[in-house]
């Protein structure tokens, strides 16, 4: 029996938006534990029908291959509801420029300053951000290798890497252009409304 009414929670979760599942999930300890199995799939198929149903961004999948894989459920918080900076916790004005896909962090501009090494490779090129600790853990990977062709396999590795991971954040930042623009959109829309009215 308490595997039926188990399926029946699960369906009628799918139905649910991918915030009421958050607050949802908040009501006690056993639908936290039902709604948080980042490796069950039948609860990421739970808040991935969520979002694909009830939501037209993010549309994307999450982003995966990175550092980590990440579950639906950080996915959702990352793109919609977090407004916090992620180091100082202070509330973000801007949700969309303050988020870094890059380094993976909702942050606010002083957090950013502080994490992030700016450096221009050659003259003439864009400046482009390190993210401090992603360094350090390159460095720590490349200086425990034995020898210099472990260490040259490891750059080319690396840098492979890092293109395919740049393609991938280009596709997540393409999302959001399309995010702001139809939320600006929508803004024009509701302002010419009113003015006519």
């Amino acid at each position: 029996m308490e595997n039926i009414l188990l399926e029946i929670f699960h369906e009628i979760c799918k139905y649910v938006s991918p915030k009421d599942l958050y607050s949802l999930s908040t009501v006690c300890k056993r639908y936290r534990k039902i709604l948080w199995l980042t490796h069950s799939m039948k609860c990421q198929n739970i808040w991935k029908t969520s979002r694909q149903r009830c939501l037209t961004y993010p549309n994307l999948p999450p982003p995966n291959g990175w550092n980590e894989d990440w579950p639906e459920q950080k996915y959702i918080w990352f793109t919609l509801l977090s407004d916090k900076c992620f180091i100082c916790k202070d509330r973000l004005l801007e949700k969309f420029h303050d988020r870094c896909w890059e380094f993976r962090v909702n942050c606010c501009k002083d957090c950013f300053d502080k994490c992030a090494v700016r450096r221009r490779l050659r003259r003439g090129q864009p400046i482009q951000y390190f993210w401090t600790k992603d360094i350090q853990k390159a460095y720590e990977e490349y200086k425990g290798l034995g020898n210099e062709e472990e260490r040259q396999d490891w750059v080319v590795k690396m840098q492979r890497k890092v293109q395919r991971f740049l393609q991938e954040i280009f596709d997540y930042k393409l999302q959001d252009t399309v995010e702001i623009t139809r939320d600006l959109q929508a803004r024009l829309i509701s302002n010419n409304h009113h003015q006519r009215t």
